[in-house]
């Protein structure tokens, strides 16, 4: 990463590496880890506001395309290529049954004195509901765990949220997390800034972002596919990309026609 000075970079390297640990389940306890291995864990445990409606199948999207594009960033931003790309999975998210992933990072050091100059996302495809599930209650421990870490007040976002505040030891910085689940698809959004000037708002506003882009996503699956009831159990081609095929399709039969029709 590039900054106007040192501090400035060593601050939100600092608050990229708090949020990546706490939705990336790197600093998850123990007995929860364990828990997720053997099935004994019970995630609906601290979240009694979880809406237990839930679609008949899992949703069939990639994690690319529903994390925040570049488009979706306010003026000012930039993609962190280094920081940006397909997700690595941890041993506990590949026994929750997470079959892709997606992670991006976005700075604005303008913004450094003034505003949210960090911003990650990732998003993440799970087999099963109960596999999304776990990785909600994985996030929540984690800010439970950490020293600094405190639960925010957030609206609940899809069918189960959790939102959490970090701050620094010394007060520098400090980083707000959203983890919010949609059937088997589970998003995470991470702010960080320095203290009194970053604000939880923002995150509340890429997270609603990220949400739109989740719910876009499942009605143009949902059209392509003609039901909601028979989605495949892993991701496959998303519903973009057979609309392509279809399209390309029709156009080489249509072609193929009209240079018979001609000669």
């Amino acid at each position: 990463m590039k900054g106007r000075n040192g501090r400035t970079v060593s601050i939100v390297a600092i608050a990229v590496v708090t949020v990546v640990c706490i939705l990336t389940v790197a600093s998850g306890s123990p007995a929860l880890k364990a828990a997720a291995a053997d099935g004994t864990l019970t995630p609906w445990a601290y979240l009694p506001f979880v809406s237990r409606q839930e679609p008949p199948a899992p949703y069939n999207l990639r994690a690319e395309r529903i994390v925040l594009q570049l488009s979706d960033m306010p003026p000012g931003y930039a993609l962190d290529e280094e920081e940006s790309g397909p997700l690595e999975f941890s041993d506990t998210l590949l026994q929750m049954g997470a079959v892709d992933g997606y992670e991006v990072t976005y700075t604005n050091f303008d913004l450094f004195f003034t505003g949210t100059p960090l911003v990650y996302n990732l998003a993440i495809v799970f087999k099963t509901t109960e596999g999304a599930r776990s990785y909600i209650q994985l996030v929540r421990q984690n800010i439970i765990d950490d020293p600094q870490g405190t639960f925010v007040s957030c609206p609940t976002l899809g069918d189960e949220t959790v939102a959490g505040r970090i701050e620094a030891e010394d007060g520098s910085y400090v980083a707000y997390v959203i983890a919010f689940r949609k059937g088997n698809l589970a998003a995470g959004i991470g702010t960080g800034g320095l203290l009194g000037v970053a604000k939880f708002d923002d995150a509340l506003s890429f997270a609603r972002k990220v949400l739109d882009k989740i719910n876009d996503q499942i009605r143009v699956s949902m059209w392509a596919t003609g039901s909601e009831g028979e989605r495949p159990q892993a991701a496959v081609d998303t519903a973009l990309d057979w609309m392509s095929a279809d399209i390309t399709q029709r156009i080489k039969t249509l072609w193929a026609v009209l240079w018979m029709s001609e000669n």
